[in-house]
């Protein structure tokens, strides 16, 4: 029998607390605009706020109203206030319609609110009597210049589902939650999260959740397991203390079902697609759109349909930083911003860049199909309106998995260390597997085999130095060079590498120069037993490629 199959096995009361709640069907070709739920606050009287010739009196008057104003907060040095609109696909980034987002108020708005929550009176005429004013511009300057502002909320992120808290507590109460600076925004319906969840409610929950991706060809278990870890790295991106590696999904042909298997995870956390773009191949032009990303303080964003090589020194940098600091466009300001996004990425047979591979968690399809997307043998035929239906109890599942976790006092599984990720790696990775998944960072072995294009070809290059320097005196990029050019068929395997390890214009070899930067990139790296040297002399660095003690 198939375990979905079997009512016992599910959540308890998870689908008598569906019907209770009369959850329906949402068609994702419609908006569903709500207002953000007012804060639990009582509204307090305008406070008095006479305009002189002392801006910092009169600032931090103002400053004492504005704290009362229910939508306005403090994020990375910036006023924000959070909206729910369409923003246009300006920032190159495409987000659903009514996302809540996080933006900078406007000097306009500012000027709303001080006149809003404070009775601005100024003096004019001969008798200097005192009526109603508008604040002047030169007092929102003021407010805005001070770069800090105690007085008001900071605010960290919007969700729209519960969610885990720092302390591993779950943020479930809608509207600012004080204690760790999160705004629950919800838009869904009662989420039934377990009080005291025990493993073997974490075991089934993780069981609901692979049922969401059964139809889906992954190569591994593994592979699904990592899916599971990418849906809880959301539920519980709050909850651990640094950053998460970047969930890749990737196939061996175009519709395996890459994107969709992406949406899936949006879609329960937030009850839409994923916001997405495309990754830029300058890398100044991935640090304007990261930047765009912490300002509107996205919590997910998927690199889609990776054509070229996934990396660089701006992503890099993304995936292992909770701050972004970056020069606002147009303007000499920096800004250092929280970046609380989680990343994804999808592609065919994606080559990943140099270091980004560190950096990866990697779902990989491999359809058996010639036409995969003309399947129609599913057990949820229309996936995504089943997961809509179903989001209470799925974002209740995710939940319970990472409380239950959290409940044990997070036994230590002795899983081998992730740089970098330690934090992520000691949440939601041992969660994972302590709920009896597959430990999701084993697919990383096969990507890195699978992907790592420089070190493959570079492993070529050593295992053929011999040919290359047979008397093995080494040998300068030029001489290199040279030797490639004599079009000794027994060099082919070298000229191979050479293309992708320093690939020259129209396919022609690389410029000296270029040969050398780049083999000094591998410098003393151990490949196959060999270690790449060099030493200088008049004619330049010589290069040489040693065998170790251990390659012998």
């Amino acid at each position: 029998m198939n375990t979905f199959d079997d009512p016992s096995l599910r959540l308890p009361q998870a689908d008598e607390l569906l019907r209770d709640h009369g959850h329906q069907a949402l068609d994702l070709n419609q908006s569903y605009p709500m207002e953000l739920p007012p804060d639990d606050e009582e509204t307090t009287a305008r406070i008095p706020l006479e305009l002189t010739t002392d801006l910092e009196a009169n600032a931090d008057t103002a400053l004492e109203a504005l704290a009362q104003a229910p939508n306005l907060y403090t994020r990375g040095g910036v006023l924000v206030h959070l909206v729910r609109d369409h923003l246009p696909d300006k920032d190159g980034i495409q987000r659903p319609t009514s996302t809540p987002r996080i933006t900078q108020v406007p000097s306009a708005r500012l000027m709303e609110l001080v006149s809003t929550h404070a009775e601005v009176m100024a003096r004019s005429g001969r008798k200097q009597e005192l009526g109603p004013a508008v604040p002047p511009m030169r007092l929102i300057r003021v407010i805005e210049g001070r770069g800090e502002w105690p007085e008001l909320r900071p605010l960290v992120a919007v969700v729209e589902a519960p969610t885990q808290r720092p302390d591993g507590s779950i943020l479930e109460q809608p509207g600012y939650d004080r204690w760790s600076g999160i705004y629950l925004a919800p838009n869904l319906g009662h989420v039934p999260v377990l009080p005291w969840p025990e493993r073997k409610h974490a075991e089934i929950a993780a069981l609901d959740l692979l049922e969401v991706v059964e139809d889906f060809p992954f190569t591994t278990e593994a592979h699904a397991a990592a899916w599971v870890a990418g849906l809880l790295t959301v539920l519980a991106m709050h909850a651990f203390d640094g950053p998460a590696p970047m969930l890749l999904i990737d196939a061996n042909c175009p519709g395996a079902g890459k994107s969709l298997l992406a949406d899936l995870i949006s879609l329960i956390a937030f009850g839409r697609p994923c916001p997405r773009t495309v990754m830029p191949e300058r890398d100044d032009e991935m640090r304007k759109r990261i930047t765009s990303i912490a300002l509107a303080g996205d919590p997910l964003v998927l690199l889609d349909n990776i054509d070229h090589g996934l990396g660089g020194a701006a992503l890099d940098a993304a995936l292992t930083a909770r701050t972004w600091r970056e020069r606002l466009l147009n303007t000499n300001d920096t800004i250092e911003l929280p970046l609380h996004t989680i990343w994804m990425a999808t592609g065919n047979n994606v080559e990943v860049i140099g270091d980004t591979m560190r950096r990866i968690l990697h779902v990989r399809l491999e359809s058996p199909e010639e036409r995969p997307e003309e399947r129609g043998d599913f057990r949820h035929p229309d996936l995504t309106r089943w997961v809509l239906e179903q989001r209470p109890r799925l974002v209740a599942a995710g939940l319970n998995i990472l409380s239950a976790y959290t409940i044990a006092g997070r036994p230590d599984l002795g899983l081998k260390r992730w740089g970098s990720f330690e934090a992520w790696s000691d949440l939601v990775r041992n969660a994972v597997v302590w709920a009896g998944l597959p430990d999701p960072a084993e697919t990383r072995h096969e990507l890195r085999a699978a992907a790592d294009v420089e070190g493959a070809a570079l492993r070529q290059l050593l295992l053929n130095w011999d040919t290359l320097d047979p008397g093995g005196r080494g040998l300068t990029a030029s001489g290199i060079l040279q030797r490639l050019r004599s079009g000794d068929p027994a060099l082919d395997e070298v000229r191979a590498a050479i293309d992708v390890l320093a690939p020259g214009r129209g396919g022609d070899l690389p410029s000296p120069r270029s040969l050398g930067r780049k083999l000094g990139k591998f410098r003393a790296r151990l490949i196959a037993g060999r270690v790449l040297q060099a030493t200088s002399g008049r004619m330049g660095l010589t290069w040489t490629a040693t065998t170790t003690q251990e390659g012998s």
